[in-house]
């Protein structure tokens, strides 16, 4: 049985918790947050011990693993405080806020002989397992040519941009379906000069927390190596919610709506429905975390593939940063 406990139990901690819970081969053992209220959904008779205190699980030689949900601006420090403390790490994307940071925590969960999982959830999707047997594996060749993804109106955060609050996705997916890296990335954002509206409006432009403004819509574009190409459209300033995926091939292209969990394929004037399973890809992040962490796996989305895209997200972010230069955006 492996004995979890949980840090930041806020908006996504909730889910994991939730699924934590659910899962056979694990108990989660303690819940720790320090705003006030944030620990009130778990049920007393659970048997999970509570805390502001993220030293009273980290110190608890019954836990096996730690699962960090907290801000991004705090991934690092927690993460690599349960790493030397010897505990396996199952972390919210991003790993970190800069690449250095990420590297420092591969090799900690390396010299602490320590899973380290970073959840990049789409990875886990039953849609994307099934595109990338087709991609790799699949009867005939399907012949990927380039990938568009729209990943729109989610919740704003404000440590980060859109690009590293939603741009970690969808980059994980990328690398995995191209399996190569990228020959050029070019990023474009919108960042707007204006003050920003009331806080309670959708679209409103957000500060990040040390007040910097931020960018609340990027559009990502990676060259990868034979012409191939994938575009992705970022963006917290639409009304409506759209999760949709679309990867070209040679004699096929897949359309994956994450919305109502469908996947479909067009040939030529033909189409075919992909059967999918009904299981959530943070469910089953969970369980592979689970089997990581008891049979001395290597996870799926580990370190060193996360420190792939952190190299993506960094690039990109250079990009932006240089437009905001030439434009003198914060002027």
């Amino acid at each position: 049985m492996l004995n979890i406990g949980i840090v930041g139990c806020g908006y996504w901690g909730k889910n994991l918790y939730r699924d934590f819970s659910a899962t056979a081969g694990c108990a989660v053992t303690w819940a720790v947050d320090r705003e006030p209220g944030a620990l009130d959904f778990v049920d007393p008779a659970s048997g999970t011990k509570l805390t502001h205190d993220l030293r009273m699980a980290i110190t608890d030689n019954q836990v096996d693993a730690i699962v960090v949900a907290t801000p991004s601006l705090w991934h690092y420090e927690h993460a690599s405080i349960a790493l030397e403390s010897g505990k396996h790490v199952f972390i919210e994307k991003p790993m970190a806020l800069n690449y250095a940071h990420a590297q420092e925590l591969v090799k900690i969960a390396e010299r602490k002989n320590r899973v380290l999982q970073v959840d990049h959830l789409m990875v886990y999707h039953p849609a994307v397992e099934a595109l990338l047997k087709m991609i790799h594996g699949g009867l005939y060749s399907f012949g990927l040519r380039g990938m568009h993804t729209q990943r729109l109106c989610a919740k704003v955060r404000t440590s980060e941009n859109v690009l590293w609050s939603l741009g970690p996705h969808d980059v994980a997916v990328a690398l995995e379906m191209f399996a190569a890296e990228p020959l050029s990335v070019r990023a474009y954002g919108h960042q707007p000069k204006v003050a920003p509206p009331p806080k309670n409006r959708k679209g409103d432009f957000v500060p990040t927390d040390d007040g910097r403004r931020i960018e609340d819509a990027v559009f990502l574009h990676l060259e990868f190596p034979r012409e191939r190409f994938a575009h992705l459209h970022l963006s917290w300033l639409e009304h409506i919610k759209i999760r949709r995926m679309i990867v070209v091939g040679e004699h096929a292209t897949a359309i994956h709506n994450d919305c109502d969990n469908s996947l479909l394929f067009h040939y030529g004037n033909s189409s075919v429905t992909e059967p999918l399973a009904q299981e959530s890809p943070l469910k089953r992040a969970c369980k592979h975390f689970i089997d990581c962490c008891s049979n001395g796996h290597q996870a799926l989305t580990n370190g060193h593939k996360s420190l792939r895209v952190m190299e993506v997200l960094e690039m990109a972010q250079r990009d932006l940063d240089e437009q905001e230069k030439d434009y003198g955006i914060s002027q």
